[in-house]
Parts: structure tokens; sequence; C-alpha cells
């Protein structure tokens, strides 16, 4: 039977608790009333019951870390016996084959932010107030002595005190039978047999890219296994971990045209750049660090500036795509949402000699051609070549970020602070799947000045062939197919586009 109760989050893990024990009548004879504890309901009973396979969870290092960061004020429903689609896949090609009897079912632990009731779930219920206060949903799989925590969609909105800029996406789920959506970043940790960290991060990517776009499905994981099947030279499970190039191979067959790029071939500190820049646009980014001897994979998922920005020290038209000192991260052994630092990409290993950031795949779609740093060259370049371009004082500052053109035009057209002159040039000028756009932002302003839009799917940056529109100062340049046509439009700054949600909250 399955079983389903409401519980404040400060008692969630005796809840657990006692929802295992029901599960059991007799222990050798006695009932559990005779037992004064779980602990020696556990110690008592070995063999096949689901029990055993969770003793343990209430002290496991990452769900304390977890619970402890949610606000304290959370509801939580929780049901048992619950089929996890991830962790039944990984039971079914593994873990079914062994000796031990290893349970199927998980917990799954939904969070709310407001009282809720089993009125709220039973004759017809209310939807729409269960969705308005849903914040998502942990599950707890029978996997010890490792990492309970499995599939897992957290809105950062759950936890006590955040102020950051993120990639969520809206994943389908339901609770007690009613179909509601989370809002957040799949997470979940990693099992140390079917999935390593490098799995568990392209996992939690393909989650997000398939949840979020038609082009892209979310995957289970035997789907990594036998992507990587040609591409292994030994055995696959127990899981070993992933280099950085089959993990690129794996995306790839999953339908991304990747990009590697390592630190011993760029730039001091460009990494870190490369990764601001693709989390202006929207896409998550998987990196690799290294200290020698350990190495470890995670995803870069949002950033946040703390402290002097490093914009604000360089001279010239300073870059705020790049203008980030910490970064958020969801990483298996760590709970959602955490941090990491430029000079620190390892702050949360302290037992590790410090590492450094080695290698970043970036998930791009397959027909985008013009990467980040190209299109930051050819930006510079058109500078110098465009004659009113040579009016942006120094105090401005410019950011860049990759777009489709139909978000692009979705987000102009809802903007009401764009003059209707220059409205109807981006509703009308021809533009290509994808595009580079460079906000000009004059004065230490927030609001935009100007703009340049450069075509995405176009890798020759000789010439103007990427050059679609500029505009800047009243002036400005737009390409009608191979001819380009100087305009005049005066409009007010207007507040930029952004494909970040920001979250910021505190403890109530």
């Amino acid at each position: 039977m399955i079983r389903f109760k409401l519980t404040p989050l400060s008692s969630l893990t005796s809840s657990i608790a006692e929802m295992l024990a029901s599960n059991i009548d007799k222990v050798d004879g006695k009932v559990l009333a005779d037992y004064p504890s779980l602990a020696e309901v556990i110690d008592t009973y070995r063999s096949y019951d689901p029990i055993s396979f969770f003793s343990g969870f209430e002290d496991n290092v990452l769900l304390k870390s977890l619970t402890e960061q949610l606000r304290p004020d959370l509801k939580a429903v929780v049901e048992y016996p619950y089929v996890d689609k991830v962790y039944r896949n990984s039971y079914y090609n593994h873990h079914s084959s062994k000796v031990n009897h290893y349970p199927r079912d998980c917990f799954k632990v939904s969070l709310f932010s407001s009282e809720i009731t089993e009125g709220d779930f039973s004759e017809g219920g209310d939807p729409v107030k269960l969705q308005s206060c849903f914040l998502g949903f942990f599950t707890l799989r029978p996997t010890p002595p490792y990492q309970f925590i499995g599939r897992s969609v957290i809105s950062p909105l759950a936890y006590k005190e955040i102020d950051f800029d993120c990639c969520t996406v809206d994943v389908p789920v339901s609770v007690w039978h009613f179909k509601l959506r989370a809002t957040g970043f799949p997470f979940s940790t990693q099992d140390t047999e079917t999935m390593s960290c490098a799995e568990t991060s392209i996992w939690a990517l393909m989650e997000y890219f398939g949840n979020r776009y038609p082009e892209y499905r979310p995957i289970l994981p035997s789907d990594i296994h036998t992507a990587l099947a040609g591409q292994s030279h030994e055995r696959q499970v127990p899981s070993t971990g992933l280099d950085m190039s089959r993990i690129s191979f794996a995306l790839r067959s999953f339908g991304f045209g990747t990009r590697i790029y390592v630190d011993d071939v760029v730039k001091d500190n460009y990494l870190f750049d490369l990764v601001s820049i693709y989390l202006e646009s929207g896409i998550p980014v998987l990196a690799g660090i290294s200290n020698g001897s350990e190495h470890h994979a995670f995803l870069i998922v949002g950033k946040r500036s703390k402290g002097a920005s490093k914009a604000a020290v360089t001279t010239g038209l300073n870059e705020l795509s790049t203008d980030c000192d910490e970064f958020v991260v969801i990483d298996d052994n760590l709970a959602p949402y955490s941090y990491i630092t430029r000079a620190e990409p390892s702050r949360n290993y302290p037992t590790w000699a410090p590492c450094k950031l080695t290698t970043i795949v970036v998930p791009l779609y397959t027909r985008i051609n013009l990467e980040a740093y190209q299109a930051k060259e050819y930006f510079s370049k058109m500078r110098g070549r465009i004659a009113f371009l040579g009016d942006i004082a120094n105090d401005s500052s410019y950011r860049m970020f990759l777009a489709s053109s139909r978000s692009y035009r979705d987000y102009v057209q809802r903007n009401k602070d764009i003059a209707t002159e220059l409205k109807d040039m981006l509703m009308h000028v021809m533009m290509a799947k994808f595009i580079w756009v460079f906000e000009i932002h004059e004065h230490h302003s927030t609001d935009v000045s100007g703009l340049m839009i450069l075509d995405a799917t176009e890798p020759n940056i000789e010439g103007t062939l990427p050059l679609t529109l500029v505009y800047w100062n009243e002036r400005g340049i737009v390409k009608d197919g191979n001819i380009f046509w100087q305009f005049n439009v005066a409009s007010q700054p207007f507040k930029g586009f952004n494909n970040l949600i920001k979250y910021k909250t505190t403890t109530p």
C-alpha cells in the first residue's frame, strides 16, 4: 500500500523512520512497540526488508546539509513506496542482478511553502493552491552506504537565504496523484556504481534541456552507458568515471554540437570568462576541476557578483558578462545551488589540495558555429571600423549573450520602453535562428543604450558576414540581404534581455 504523510520539515527524518517501521508488523516475534528505537529494529532486521537499506539516512551528511539550508517553515509531503524512473533504471540494469535483495522503491519528499492539509489532496482537491506553494521535491533511494538523495528538483525559493541568477526549468511531477510542475535545476547524488559524478552531471544536463526544449529528451543511466558502449575499452558498471572527451561524446550523441575548452590553450582565467558568457546565454556548463591527483566533474548553472567586481577595476569598455566572482553549481557531493569562486573552484573540498578549472564542455545547439571568444573578437573589431561606435565613452559597458531570434524578438515585442521605430527595425530585420547580442550600457547605467547583433550560425568573422544590426546614439546600420542600410532612430534606454532567473530570498 502506498503511504502518504504530511509533516513539518523539522520532523522529516522521524516521519520517514515511522513510515519505514510501519512496513514491518513484527520483528523476530516482537511487535515494534517493544523496541525503544528505530536503530534497534535496524540492527535486528537485516535480511530482505527495505528498512535495512535506508539505515543511517538520518545521519547522512548531505541530507543533513540540505535540510539545514531549507526554510524551516516548509511543509513536506512524504510518499512511500515511490517508483522513481531513474533509480528503477539502475535497479533493473544493475542492482537486481546481485545476490543481496535491493529494494525497488524510493521515498519522495515534496516541499510546500504554506500550510496544506489532506483535504487539499482529496475530494477534488485544490490544484491551484498546491501549485502556487509547491517548491519542488527530492527522492531518497535505498543505496547505502553512499548518498541517499536521488532524482530531485528543488526551487531556489525553498532555501533560507539566496541571492543569485540561475538556469531553471519546469519539470512535470505528481504529488499524491496531482499533476504539478517543479521549478529548479535537476539534481541527484551519484550512487558510485551506475553513476559517478560525470554520469550524474550528464543526466542532470539532459534533464534540464529535455524538459526545456523539444529538440532534446531526458535520459536514464542506461542511455549513457549505451551511448558510450563503442567508446569504452572496459566494463562500464561499476563506473570508474569518465574523462571530459567521453562526456563530450555522450552529449554529442544526445544531439548537441559540443565544444571542449581546455585551460592550457586559452588565456589565464579565460575559462571562467567563457563560463560566465555562456551562463548569460542560459546555457549550463559542465566543468572539470583537478589538482593532478583528484579529478571531479559538476555543472555550473548560475552566478552572482560579490565584493569588488572584476569589471570595475578595468579600463576602457567594461564587459559585464564576465563581471562575476562566484558561481552556482550542481555538484553531486553537495546540496543543490552551492557556490564556488574563481580563485577556489574546489573550496567545498577542504581535504583536497587546491584544484583549478582545467576543462569545460559547452552543450551548444548544432547550428551555432560562432563561438563566444570569436563573437567577442568580432565586436571589438567592429568598434574600430564603424565610425559612430567611436562615441562610446570609456565609462560605458557591454554585456554579450547568445539567444534564439525567436526568444529575442518575443522580448523586444513585449518591451514597452523600446522606441516604436527601433522595435519595427528589430522585428523586420532578417535574423538567423541563433544570434549573439551585445547590449551597450552608457555611463554605468544598467539600461541598454545600444546594440550589436551577430549571426551565430556564421563562423567566418572576416568582413561583415556575421553582422546583422548595429545601433548606438540614434544611428544604426541594418543588413538587408547582402546590402547594409543606415538609419536614424531616437530611443530612450530600455531594460535588457535576460536568460537567467533572478532568485533572492531571506529567512521569513
